[in-house]
C-alpha cells in the first residue's frame, strides 16, 4: 500500500486470498485420494468424510499447539524417499525395460508450475511467523527448512522418475506395492496433512470472520472446496494452475514490481529483478494458454 496505494493493496489480497483456495482445494483433493488408500470407499465419500474433518479441524486457531504433529509429515517424506533409494538401489542390476517421455512445452510449463507451488510457500510464511518465540529466526527458519525439503523432494523426483519412469502416477503412493508399510506411509501422511490444513485456511479465515458469522464462513469456504473437487478430478492440473497462476504471481512477477520501486539497487540487481520479471510474465501467459486451452 505505501508502495502502489490502496488499489494494489486490495488486488494483491485478492490474489493471495485465492491462492490460499486453491491450495485448500488441493488438499483436499489430496487427503481425499490418501483416505480411498486407507479404506475402501468411492470418492464421493471420501470426499465427505475429508470435508468435514476439515470443517471441524478449521476452527484450531493456536497452531501452535498442534504443529508437532508435522513433524510426522516430515518423518513420512523421510522414509517414502529412503524407501525409492531402497527400491531403486536394489533393482538397479535387473533389466527394466522402461519408457521415459519427450519433453514439450506443455510438460515444461507444468513441471514448472508444480515446482512453483511446492517451493512458494509464502501463504505460511505469516503463520510461521506467529509460531517462532523469537521473531529474528524467521530467516535462519526459512532457509534450513527449504533447504533440506528441497534436497529431499528433488532426490526424490529424480530417484522416482528413473525407476518407474512414465508410469509413475500423480501421487507416488499409488505405485507402491499394497502392505503393511504403505498403509502406515498413508495414514501418517493423511493425519499430518488434515493437521496441516488449519495452516492454510487461517489467514482467509479470519478475515472472513469479520464480515460473515463464524461458522457460516467455515460452511461456505469448505462446501465450495467439496463440488469444486467433485467436478475437478484432475489433482495435477489443479496443483500446475496454482503454481503457473498464483504462486507465479505472488512469487516471481509482484515481489520485483515491488522491490525495483521500493529500493535502489546495483545495476546487476536491478538486471536479475527485470530479467525474473519477464521470465514471470512469459511464463505465466504461456504456461496458462497450455493448462486452459491446449487440452
Amino acid at each position: 500500500q505505501k508502495i502502489y496505494g490502496k488499489k494494489f493493496k486490495i488486488f494483491v489480497e485478492i490474489l493471495w486470498n485465492l491462492e490460499i483456495y486453491m491450495i485448500s482445494l488441493i488438499f483436499l483433493n489430496l487427503v481425499s485420494s490418501l483416505l480411498m488408500n486407507i479404506v475402501c470407499i468411492s470418492r464421493v465419500e471420501s470426499l465427505l468424510i475429508c470435508t468435514g474433518i476439515f470443517l471441524f479441524i478449521s476452527f484450531i486457531k493456536d497452531y501452535s499447539k498442534i504443529s508437532i504433529v508435522s513433524m510426522g509429515g516430515f518423518l513420512s517424506m523421510l522414509v517414502l524417499v529412503v524407501c525409492m533409494y531402497v527400491k531403486y538401489f536394489e533393482n538397479s542390476n535387473k533389466k527394466k525395460i522402461l519408457k521415459y517421455g519427450a519433453f514439450s512445452v506443455k510438460t515444461i510449463s507444468q513441471s514448472i508450475g508444480i515446482s512453483l507451488f511446492s517451493f512458494g510457500g509464502h501463504v505460511i510464511l505469516p503463520e510461521i511467523l506467529d509460531t517462532l518465540k523469537n521473531k529474528k529466526d524467521l530467516k535462519k527458519v526459512i532457509l534450513s527448512s527449504w533447504l533440506i525439503i528441497t534436497l529431499l523432494t528433488i532426490s526424490f523426483s529424480v530417484i522416482g522418475f528413473l525407476y518407474y519412469g512414465n508410469n509413475i502416477q500423480p501421487n507416488i503412493i499409488d505405485n507402491l506395492s499394497y502392505d503393511i508399510f504403505k498403509q502406515i506411509l498413508v495414514a501418517s501422511l493423511f493425519i499430518s496433512i488434515i493437521f496441516t490444513y488449519p495452516l492454510i485456511c487461517i489467514p482467509f479465515m479470519m478475515k472472513a470472520e469479520e464480515r460473515v458469522n463464524c461458522l457460516l464462513a467455515r460452511i461456505l469456504y469448505n462446501g465450495s472446496l467439496f463440488f469444486i473437487s467433485y467436478y475437478w478430478v484432475s489433482f495435477l492440473s489443479i496443483m500446475s494452475i496454482t503454481g503457473c497462476i498464483f504462486e507465479n504471481i505472488t512469487s516471481l512477477i509482484l515481489p520485483p514490481i515491488l522491490m525495483l520501486k521500493y529500493k535502489q539497487f546495483h545495476w546487476i540487481e536491478k538486471i536479475l529483478n527485470i530479467f525474473i520479471l519477464c521470465f514471470g510474465i512469459i511464463f505465466l501467459v504461456l504456461a496458462t494458454y497450455y493448462e486452459i486451452y491446449n487440452k
